[in-house]
């Protein structure tokens, strides 16, 4: 059986208060998953974690980092996400 495992870190080193968008496009079928941590402005940070991911090649999965409100697209589906809090 062959496995793809991809890795992906970004930082931005000049975060404003967002809101941010991640697209993501399947290369090969397969799941993924994905994390974030962003500042919500007033000094704390929220971390999401979305649910397992099935992808297909092509596919698009949207991860909207709103403070207010971060949700995960796909497939015409939203997923509202509830973030853990931070505090540095």
């Amino acid at each position: 059986m062959d496995v793809l495992l991809w890795v992906l870190f970004g930082v931005l080193p000049a975060a404003s208060s967002g809101p941010y968008a991640v697209e993501l496009t399947g290369l090969a079928a397969g799941s993924a998953q994905i994390s974030a941590t962003f500042p919500r402005g007033d000094g704390t940070f929220a971390r999401v974690v979305t649910p397992a991911l099935t992808v297909a090649q092509g596919t698009t999965a949207v991860l909207r980092l709103d403070p207010a409100r971060p949700v995960l697209e796909q497939d015409g589906v939203v997923t509202e996400l509830s973030p853990e809090t931070i505090t540095p």
